[in-house]
């Protein structure tokens, strides 16, 4: 790298230290190149806001920039996850210095692509970007998670660009390289500045269409721990309807302590589920069904564990239109979806199973009561 260039990278992350727009020359030269940095946050909760960048970079006009499809204010706020599902979130498109994007995330992986275009190409994007970031430079969207996003935007400008050179056909090969968040937590002398000038197999966009549960192994491992959990403690209580020597009071004050958690944080993920249908206008969002499965209403059962009700017959007639719902919501959505919910099923089968056990329990009530009575006073 020469004194220009070195020079230039120096200024470029000055003017990033402290907070400055560095300004766009009109025109690229020839040694010119445009890459795909696409950012994957690691964070779950994060993971819905991955998006795709374009990175300018020309050695000769000392100008490595990365322009920013979806860029958002206050983004690590602790709140910004709650203020986005239920108000309209706008995103900015904006430009700043790659440095940034290399020193400033420490919690995402990043990769790299440097997309195959000709110079004539190449131009014709920079213009577009040139124009739409200084005729507007405040310009902001009305952001969606699957519709309206970084991905939308840089997809549609490709496509343009590859209409306007009659390229419908030839994809944009690029040479890939992955900045792990290892390498970000380290000086960004390990990641090299300059773009791979190799060519390998196309690289498609990521298409970001993810769901809010990340499906991940400790997710599924503790869902099945807490299925079989749930799954025998079913069969226990069923078992002590049949016979009541099995009943242990210390037993069953556990088994209602782990039912508690269960409704009441089904009844919450119910809730969040429900306001997010009426309210966000997020499209993941609309038509959202998942609440009659996470009913809203088991908050109230939840409590009604430790504060029983007089009236019992409410109770059966509740925990069967609870279990119908799920037995016959999974088939609907299978159908439709051409798809296995696999997470929503672990989730949602341990309040089968409750809602089993306590029609069974309802149905045999009788007969409960009258061997409880002879229980001796030990057990």
């Amino acid at each position: 790298m020469n004194f220009r260039a070195i020079f230039s990278v120096l200024l470029v992350s000055f003017f990033s230290s402290q907070g400055f727009s560095f300004e766009l020359p009109e025109q690229l030269s020839e040694d010119s190149k445009i890459s795909l940095v696409n950012i994957e946050y690691n964070s779950t909760f994060k993971s819905p806001f991955s998006k795709s960048c374009l990175r300018i970079y020309d050695k000769n006009l000392g100008l490595d920039q990365l322009v920013d499809f979806a860029h958002f204010e206050n983004f690590e706020d602790n709140f910004f996850l709650l203020k986005f599902y239920f108000r309209n979130k706008q995103a900015s498109i904006c430009s700043y210095p790659y440095t940034k994007i290399i020193t400033g995330q420490n919690d995402a992986s990043i990769s790299d692509s440097l997309l195959d275009l000709t110079y004539p190409e190449r131009e014709y994007i920079y213009d577009f970007v040139y124009k739409l970031l200084t005729a507007f430079p405040e310009y902001k969207y009305d952001f969606d998670i699957l519709e309206n996003n970084a991905y939308t935007h840089i997809s549609s400008i490709l496509n343009d660009c590859k209409r306007k050179f009659n390229t419908t056909n030839r994809s944009f090969v690029s040479d890939s390289r992955n900045i792990t968040s290892k390498a970000l937590s380290s000086s960004t002398d390990s990641v090299p500045l300059e773009l791979y000038s190799s060519k390998i197999n196309g690289l498609d966009l990521p298409d970001y269409k993810l769901s809010f549960i990340s499906y991940n192994k400790l997710l599924i491992v503790s869902l099945i721990f807490l299925l079989i959990l749930y799954l025998i403690e079913s069969v226990y209580q069923s078992l002590v309807i049949f016979k009541i020597s099995y009943y242990r009071s210390s037993v069953y004050k556990l088994i209602n302590s782990f039912d508690f958690a269960l409704f009441f944080l089904s009844g919450i993920l119910g809730s969040i589920f429900f306001l997010q249908d009426i309210f966000s206008n997020q499209s993941i969002f609309r038509n959202n069904y998942q609440f009659l499965i996470f009913l809203p209403t088991n908050l109230l059962m939840a409590f009604e564990i430790f504060f029983p009700s007089k009236k019992t017959k409410w109770k059966k007639v509740y925990w069967f239109a609870a279990g119908s719902l799920i037995l016959v919501y999974f088939p609907f959505y299978i159908f439709i979806q051409k798809e296995v919910p696999f997470i929503q099923i672990l989730m949602s089968l341990p309040i089968l199973f409750r809602a089993v056990y306590f029609i069974l329990y309802d149905s045999f009530r009788k007969t409960i009561v009258k061997q409880w009575l002879k229980l001796p006073e030990q057990i």
